[in-house]
């Protein structure tokens, strides 16, 4: 048999033996120990230890305190399973039980940053969960791979005060606050493009709540009518201005895909032929006519559709209404299939701007590697690069 101490004196030490006590009757204890981690290790050691006696009862617990983030968390685990099998109590090492079921979380809060030039965007995450539990996750998401990186885990409120402040006034990313359903609808649009590679560990953990319906309605659409839209055209006229925006700096084709059309707009600049001012023009527009139109496919149609619904009420959300006019202008053409890329101004800029890019490329003066437009993991700030 084995013996602990008496527990000790003061509120906090009673309500994480309580808490222990509860877990040991919960199917999925080995998830739910994460709740233990708003108490101090000490704290949570020392209300373990009044309950060896429970022996192989504390099992479940043991290992989902051996996952948690918290190494000091780990340490009093590796402690009360050392004294159990010391007094020959049998703890075999077991897979942990799969996470409290969706019903058991509920995501709270939702912060999106802008979308980069990769197709990537940063979510920041709150979530509360059985016991008073809070979790905050990182997730990034990406329109062509899918869940790009999550990260995270249980965190105190308080401590969710302190992060969310240093989110708001660091960095140079504009976040902006997106109801939970629909940050739900986000997160399963690109699961449905996943690729090959398996999401991250910490994605798949809180997947069950974290994946909800998709999208059926872009948000901007409940402050701009695309028929209004339709109806102005001067708006699709002046969508190249988008790009001015600071948001859109990274907005352009990967130098490889155009780097052919690049250099034939070089060679058609540095011609020894006698060509006016007129004919340049002519020819230089002619390149990124048919650029636009072979790589804005239908598929990166819809990619930059999407970026453009969404950017817009990034726009509309700070202020900045005529840009979200402009961006959804440029999303609804390129919704329309029997309207050619070489036709919308958008696009236009896009490869201007993609083949200027990739002209320096070739000239050395921009690194490849800084302007790929290949999706990249972001650090574990959840931060993005444009």
């Amino acid at each position: 048999m084995v013996t602990g101490p008496r527990a000790s004196a003061g509120p906090e030490s009673g309500a994480c033996r309580r808490l222990v006590e509860r877990l040991l009757d919960d199917p999925a204890a080995g998830a739910a120990a994460e709740a233990l981690a708003r108490f101090s290790a000490e704290t949570l050691e020392d209300a373990l230890k009044t309950l060896l006696p429970r022996g192989g009862e504390l099992l479940p617990i043991l290992l989902g305190l051996e996952d948690s983030h918290k190494k000091a968390l780990r340490r009093v685990a590796k402690r009360i399973r050392y004294r159990l099998q010391s007094a020959g109590v049998p703890l075999p090492k077991q897979s942990l039980p799969p996470s409290p079921p969706a019903a058991a979380w509920r995501l709270t809060e939702a912060w999106a940053s802008p979308i980069d030039g990769t197709g990537s965007r940063a979510f920041w995450l709150v979530a509360e969960g059985p016991y008073g539990q809070w979790l905050r996750l990182s997730v990034v998401l990406n329109d062509q791979v899918g869940i790009l990186d999550a990260a995270g885990g249980p965190i105190t409120k308080k401590r969710i005060a302190e992060e969310f402040q240093h989110l708001q006034t660091h960095g140079e990313l504009r976040w902006i606050s997106l109801s939970p359903d629909y940050t739900r609808g986000l997160i399963a649009e690109a699961v449905e493009v996943q690729r090959d590679e398996p999401p991250p560990k910490d994605f798949l953990r809180w997947q069950s709540f974290l994946v909800g319906l998709p999208i059926s309605r872009p948000l901007i659409l409940e402050n701009l009518d695309p028929e209004g839209i339709r109806a102005d055209p001067t708006l699709l006229d002046h969508s190249a201005e988008l790009l001015a925006q600071p948001e859109l700096a990274g907005w352009f084709l990967d130098p490889d895909v155009v780097l052919s059309a690049a250099l034939e707009r070089e060679e058609a600049r540095a011609s020894r032929l006698v060509l006016s001012d007129a004919q340049k023009a002519d020819r230089e527009a002619s390149i990124v006519a048919r650029t636009a139109d072979e790589r804005f496919t239908e598929a990166e149609r819809n990619r930059w559709r999407r970026r453009l619904e969404e950017t817009a009420h990034l726009f509309w959300q700070t202020e900045r209404r005529r840009e979200a006019a402009l961006a959804l202008a440029a999303a609804v053409a390129l919704g329309d299939s029997e309207r050619s890329p070489r036709y919308q101004p958008f696009c236009l800029a896009v490869v201007r701007r993609s083949l200027d890019v990739a002209a320096e490329v070739q000239a050395g003066k921009l690194k490849a590697d800084a302007v790929r437009r290949l999706p990249r993991r972001p650090t574990r700030s959840g931060s993005q690069k444009s």
